[in-house]
């Protein structure tokens, strides 16, 4: 009886980044006293109780549908996202996920992805891959996490201890994703789009490349970001002209990350020049955005943007 008094106790709380109650105690429970905390779970829910309508869509009792279906219309925009989540546990419809995924704010459209990342069918599939392109880093990243998962191509980025290999051509697009800068986030958004949509069609991990290679030495990217940072001594350019493939293309990403809005490094600009990495262009011009035509780096790009040109 305490566990059911402690929940029952705590059905009205409001407890900060909880979603859910804990029914770890639930087996514990008789069956009566399962119908108590049920009874009071539904109330809840009927209230516009988020916790209460996404711990009913964990019991997996579709008999609780009507009454989280009721919750799909609150005026709450987080109520109503966590029963169209809720329904999806149970099997209910997933429209109401597919359209907070693409006009929900940011944190509906997150969990919409979150949730509807194993949900089959080609429609979740197609509004995962649009969330690529959402205006959100996160958003972005997620949706790429969600399709890796979805494809079964989680082994293609780590290693043999589990670690995560940031030059894997895979995470190195996430890396792209999760960029302010457009251009450079449109790109990874495309080049994951062209490669999803090429699985489907029956094109194989292997003949689209995704299996990390390894042309540079064990320490590559160590080395790299060393050098890049060790603002002592000049880069040292011949540590990304001596590689290619799959780590020559992390270290270009890298670079390319440099030019953000908030950090706008001219040693980037000059490294990209030197490497005359064409496909950045794009970003540097972004990079640019609100600067006067007088300001130095604003000049060191434009000098930049015309070398690679030629």
């Amino acid at each position: 009886m305490d566990f059911l008094n402690n929940f029952l106790s705590g059905i009205d709380k409001i407890i900060p980044f909880e979603e859910r109650f804990d029914l770890s105690f639930w087996e514990n429970l008789s069956g009566n006293e399962k119908n108590i905390a049920i009874n009071a779970l539904i109330n809840a829910a009927e209230m516009g109780n988020p916790r209460a309508l996404m711990t009913l869509g964990d019991l997996g009792d579709k008999r609780f549908l009507d009454i989280i279906k009721s919750q799909t219309h609150n005026t709450n925009e987080w109520v109503r996202l966590c029963a169209n989540r809720a329904l999806i546990k149970l099997g209910g419809s997933n429209e109401g996920l597919l359209s907070s995924i693409s006009q929900g704010t940011m944190l509906s459209r997150f969990a919409s992805v979150l949730d509807l990342s194993t949900v089959p069918g080609e429609k979740v599939e197609n509004a995962l891959l649009s969330s690529l392109e959402d205006p959100h880093p996160y958003v972005r990243s997620m949706a790429m996490d969600a399709l890796i998962e979805r494809f079964g191509l989680q082994a293609l980025t780590i290693n043999q201890e589990g670690m995560t290999i940031p030059e894997s051509p895979l995470y190195a697009i996430n890396i792209l994703l999760l960029a302010d800068l457009k251009p450079l986030w449109m790109k990874g958004a495309w080049e994951a789009q062209q490669i999803f949509n090429s699985l489907r069609k029956g094109s194989s991990s292997n003949e689209l490349n995704l299996h990390y290679v390894r042309n540079g030495p064990d320490n590559f990217r160590k080395q790299v970001r060393d050098s890049f940072f060790d603002l002592k001594n000049p880069f040292d350019l011949y540590l990304i002209q001596g590689v290619k493939g799959h780590d020559r293309y992390w270290a270009e990403i890298f670079l390319s990350l440099q030019l953000e809005t908030k950090t706008r490094n001219l040693r980037a600009v000059e490294i990209l020049k030197k490497l005359k990495i064409a496909w950045v262009i794009p970003a540097l011009e972004a990079s640019c955005d609100g600067l006067p035509q007088t300001d130095d780096y604003y000049l060191s790009v434009q000098d930049a943007i015309s070398f690679i040109s030629i």
